[in-house]
């Protein structure tokens, strides 16, 4: 037994060792043999040296039986193994890659767009609100930094919330710091003067942004229609009508479709109103309440009325301004009978 606990065959050994060896595999525990000299193996395929092998102080372990529990670590390699195996765990875990840095150049263009893009937040609650004291603060900080002169999207917003609150020299003034006017700052300046009914001051800015070498897009053409319409100005309706046709918009665009009629309307130009509206490939209830408003103006309320009834036989629903305009031409025909 002591022999295949050792897990190998030697002819001999020392009577102390037999009788340790013979005592504790009999318990079924570890041995630990100190100092115990055993005689050379007989077996020739060890090769050990010729010469007793001596146990020094180190301890040998020698296995248990499998039916056996192993005697218990002691503290301190237990200690020694637990840090060996954090150590190891800590060499194998794999190291987080360092995330790649930005360009301090792309940094502050990211800076600088955050900024810019919670000012134009700011512009547009001045737009909501009509808070023309915020928009005039915000305003003068701007001129500091000269931002008005270099974006041209703060300088347009900024533009635009002054034309809805009606401060439409402080939108020109804007328009004139900008060292860049596109056709959409000079749309919002236009835009400004027509809804405030300053047609003259809309078709002079118009002009000015065509000899500036800007081309109008079709928000342009709508806002400057609308100048028009409160002037009475056929003829430049009719220009912009003739380029509108020349470049197929009416086709794509309803809205412009709409301006064109309501501009006809309101110039007593009814034919050429009923041709656009005939011309349009999505006819809504903008399109037939600007033809009635028409008839219904010019006094031609037996029109009026047919329109009203061909409206209603194409399944568009009508509005609050379509009742004004029949009622109004109700009431006209019920005084002249």
């Amino acid at each position: 037994m002591a022999e295949q606990s050792l897990g190998c065959r030697w002819s001999s050994c020392t009577p102390a060792a037999e009788e340790a060896l013979t005592t504790q595999s009999s318990h079924g525990s570890t041995s630990f043999l100190h100092n115990q000299v055993l005689p050379p193996p007989s077996d020739s395929r060890l090769s050990l040296p010729n010469h007793p092998i001596i146990f020094s102080h180190t301890p040998l372990i020698i296995a248990a039986p499998d039916n056996s529990s192993p005697d218990k670590i002691s503290p301190r390699i237990e200690a020694k193994r637990n840090d060996l195996h954090a150590r190891l765990s800590q060499q194998q875990k794999p190291k987080p890659k360092p995330k790649p840095e930005l360009p301090k150049t792309l940094v502050k263009k990211t800076k600088k767009s955050a900024q810019i893009h919670e000012l134009l937040e700011s512009i547009k609650s001045c737009q909501k609100e009509k808070d023309i004291w915020k928009a005039r603060k915000i305003h003068a900080d701007l001129r500091k930094g000269d931002l008005i002169a270099k974006d041209v999207f703060v300088a347009t917003a900024l533009i635009t919330t002054y034309a809805k609150c009606g401060a439409l020299e402080e939108a020109r003034e804007v328009l004139e710091q900008m060292l860049t006017r596109d056709v959409i700052s000079w749309s919002a300046l236009i835009s400004g003067y027509a809804q405030n009914g300053q047609g003259y001051e809309a078709l002079r800015c118009f002009q000015q942004m065509q000899d500036a070498g800007l081309r109008p897009n079709s928000l342009t053409y709508v806002v400057v229609l609308k100048a028009c319409s409160i002037v009475g100005s056929l003829e430049i309706g009719e220009d912009i009508h003739a380029e509108v046709r020349r470049q197929g918009l009416l086709q794509k665009d309803v809205v412009l479709g709409n301006a064109l009629i309501d501009m006809y309307s309101k110039c007593g130009a009814l034919g050429k109103a009923r041709e656009v509206l005939e011309q349009l490939p999505v006819q809504d209830v903008v399109s037939w309440s600007a033809l009635i408003a028409g008839y219904a103006r010019n006094r031609l309320g037996n029109e009026a009325l047919k329109c009203f009834k061909q409206m209603q036989d194409a399944g568009v629903p009508p509005n609050v301004v379509t009742f004004v305009s029949v009622l109004k031409c109700c009431a006209m025909m019920g005084s002249l009978q």
